[in-house]
């Protein structure tokens, strides 16, 4: 075992064929030389699949659902013969870097805390086996350090979101800063 794809191995098989040389003549080949021969072809199989427009998956990412499989699983059933599914994400990292999009943005320790309920709704299965309820899941976190509290309620409803809030600055041994004049 090499740890290289059968692929790999037959377009490198017919590029050395290509070449038309023999191998003794590969076998006293030195580092450079080989470059030589296996550069000087058209590119690899994989190098010539089909790619999706990395414009309109960046657009899919920003969905509710928009995972980098779910839009891979989705551009494949349109596109069968595309780039799998690591070749996919490997590209998308790199596009996305070359956007050169930063917003820094500073946060005093303890200044700011965000907070918001999570997208999806949550199901939550009885162990014993009985009857699955729902939870929406409440997120909080600390600008500066990142600290996160979660907690799941049976709805985004104002009392769940103030005891979610109530239970959030117990459980982070934080205040409310009140800024009222008298």
């Amino acid at each position: 075992m090499v740890g290289v794809s059968h692929n790999s191995v037959k377009a490198l098989r017919e590029v050395l064929l290509k070449s038309g040389r023999l191998w003794p003549e590969l076998s006293s080949l030195d580092d450079h030389e080989w470059r030589s021969v296996l550069n000087n072809h058209d590119k690899s199989v994989a190098q010539k699949k089909i790619t999706p427009d990395w414009n309109w998956v960046h657009e899919q990412m920003q969905r509710e659902d928009g995972t980098l499989e779910v839009i891979w699983c989705e551009w494949r059933e349109g596109c069968p013969h595309g780039v799998g599914y690591s070749a996919f994400t490997e590209h998308y990292r790199r596009w996305r870097k070359s956007l050169h999009i930063v917003m820094r943005q500073h946060h005093a320790p303890g200044d700011k805390l965000f907070v918001d309920f999570a997208g999806r709704t949550v199901e939550v299965r009885d162990p014993l086996g009985g009857p699955s309820s729902f939870a929406q899941i409440f997120v909080a976190v600390l600008g500066y350090s990142n600290l996160t509290y979660l907690e799941a309620v049976p709805s985004q409803k104002v009392e769940h979101w103030q005891q979610c809030h109530i239970n959030c600055f117990a459980a982070l041994g934080g205040v409310l800063c009140d800024a009222a004049q008298g």
